[in-house]
Order: C-alpha cells, then sequence, then structure tokens
C-alpha cells in the first residue's frame, strides 16, 4: 500500500495473523456487550462497513499502481465481521482478518456517518497494512515459532495474551495501551481516508473529527 518495505516475521503468515484476530475478537465479545446485531445502530454500522470493504480492491489498485507494484490482495481471505460494543469508550479495531467492532461511545463524537467512515476507514487500514504483525515482530512480543506451530493464546499465559492483544490493537480493552506509532497511524489516516472517499462518504468530516 506504501511503496515501503516492512518488517514482518517471514514465519508469520497471513492465516496466522487471521487466527490470532478471530481468537482476540472471539475474547472481546466474551467479555463486552454487543448490541443487538438488528438494531439501528447495528444496521447503519454494518452498512458503513459494507461500502468501505466493497472499495478495498479498488484503493489497493490505485495504490498499486501509483508505487509500480501488484496489489497483493491479501484482504480477499478476510472473513470480515462486526458488532456495535455498548460502551462509553470513543473506540473502534479491525484485528487481523476482518474482525471490526465500533463502540457506541464513538457515535456522539462522530455525529455522522461520514465521521464514522473515517474512523472505520481507518481501522481497516490498519489490517490491511498488516500494522498488528509488523508491531509483533518490532517488539518481539512472542515466540513466531510457536505461533506457526499453531499454539492457541489459551495455552498461553495472561501476560502473554495481553501482550498479542496489544500489537493487534486491541489492548485498551486489557488494560494495556500500546497505540501504534506514528508512522502507522498516519499510513492508516492516508488509506482509511482513501477508502471513505471511495465509498462516497465525505473525508473532509476527518477535519472536525480529529
Amino acid at each position: 500500500y506504501t511503496g515501503e518495505k516492512a518488517l514482518i516475521d517471514k514465519s508469520l503468515t497471513v492465516e496466522d495473523e487471521k487466527a490470532l484476530g478471530l481468537q482476540a475478537y472471539q475474547e472481546i465479545l466474551s467479555q463486552e456487550r454487543p448490541v443487538d446485531p438488528n438494531s439501528q445502530v447495528a444496521l447503519q454500522v454494518r452498512e458503513i462497513a459494507r461500502r468501505l470493504i466493497n472499495k478495498v480492491d479498488v484503493v489497493e489498485a490505485a495504490l498499486a499502481a501509483e508505487h509500480g507494484l501488484q496489489p497483493q490482495r491479501i484482504s480477499r481471505d478476510f472473513e470480515w465481521d462486526v458488532n456495535v460494543i455498548q460502551s462509553d469508550q470513543a473506540n473502534a479495531f479491525c484485528l487481523p482478518g476482518g474482525k471490526m467492532a465500533v463502540y457506541t461511545g464513538l457515535l456522539p463524537v462522530a455525529k455522522n456517518a461520514d465521521a464514522v467512515a473515517v474512523v472505520m476507514g481507518h481501522e481497516i487500514a490498519h489490517a490491511l497494512l498488516r500494522h498488528g504483525a509488523q508491531r509483533m515482530a518490532q517488539q518481539k512480543l512472542v515466540q513466531m515459532g510457536q505461533m506457526a506451530a499453531g499454539v492457541a493464546m489459551g495455552g498461553m499465559d495472561p501476560q502473554q495474551q495481553q501482550m498479542i492483544m496489544g500489537a493487534l490493537g486491541a489492548g485498551a480493552q486489557y488494560g494495556l495501551v500500546l497505540p501504534y506509532g506514528r508512522n502507522h497511524e498516519t499510513q492508516a489516516d492516508k488509506v482509511g481516508l482513501m477508502l471513505a472517499a471511495a465509498a462516497c462518504y465525505d473525508p473532509r468530516q476527518a477535519v472536525p473529527l480529529w
């Protein structure tokens, strides 16, 4: 997406990332309170997610062409899902593999669908850019050989689980806040705005939002 090389342990495959993302997602949903999936807010958030996801290939192709690269299309194997979680947190996330959540506390801050799309596009971009995998490599939080061997998070001690959650961008739920680095946030901002614009949301709503 960026035309830059990134440090990712070669033993950590996209499938490994998806498995970790799913485990983290299930753990979060077991501890949080998702709203009724048929409620108006859940339907609205899912529609925003659908429109953004439908433009992933378009944005990736445009960026690849800009950098003289071939699109990798890793997101075509994502199993997208989105829940709305009842919480005062003004927060959202997208885990590797496409598992997403938007917290109800974000909605009064965002104020409109365009701003929600900006946030969700930003979070989706983190997953597309494999920022979680990059952070795992940078921080050496886990033994990649163990993950490649399919060790489930259930076999790890709580500290290891928290470290992985933090690397994937879901650490705030576990009292462990590990924000992405400024470079990763800037990349996610740019790709997220492209996704929002491609999906016919107004990217200018990012200005009052942020």
